[in-house]
C-alpha cells in the first residue's frame, strides 16, 4: 500500500497544502466535521481522527457505501447515511459517516482508491 489519496474533487474538504504531520507526512485531504471541532486528516502515509493515529500500512480494506440519503427517525437516517469504511488488520474498524463529517462521494471513492483497493462494482 502507501499509495496516496487523490485530491479530486474536493466539495466541501480542503485538498492539500496542510500542515505536515512528523510521522505521516504532507497533509492531502481534511474533511471537516459538521459540528463542533475536529476533522478526518489523510496524510501521505496515514490518517488521522479525533485521536487514532492509523498507519494505511494497517488497513487490509477500505469501502465506501454512498448512501441513499432521507428517513424520519435517527436509526433511519444513519442506515441511509454514506460511510466510509476503514478496516484495520488489528483493532475495530473505523467508519466515517456523512451525518458527522462534510465530504461528497467523489472524493470519497478517490480515498478508497488511491488507498489501493476497488470501488465496489
Amino acid at each position: 500500500m502507501g499509495a496516496k489519496p487523490p485530491p479530486g474533487r474536493c466539495g466541501e474538504t480542503q485538498c492539500g497544502g496542510g500542515a505536515a504531520d512528523s510521522e505521516f507526512g504532507p497533509l492531502l485531504v481534511e474533511i471537516s466535521k459538521k459540528l463542533g471541532g475536529g476533522s478526518a486528516r489523510f496524510y501521505e502515509r496515514g490518517l488521522v481522527l479525533g485521536s487514532k493515529r492509523v498507519s494505511y500500512d494497517s488497513l487490509k480494506d477500505a469501502a465506501f457505501i454512498p448512501g441513499s440519503g432521507g428517513g424520519f427517525t435517527p436509526k433511519q437516517k444513519l442506515r441511509n447515511s454514506s460511510v466510509l469504511w476503514l478496516y484495520r488488520k488489528k483493532g475495530s474498524t473505523i467508519g466515517i459517516r456523512d451525518l458527522s463529517c462534510r465530504f461528497d462521494k467523489q472524493t470519497m471513492e478517490a480515498i478508497q482508491t488511491g488507498l489501493g483497493f476497488r470501488p465496489e462494482g
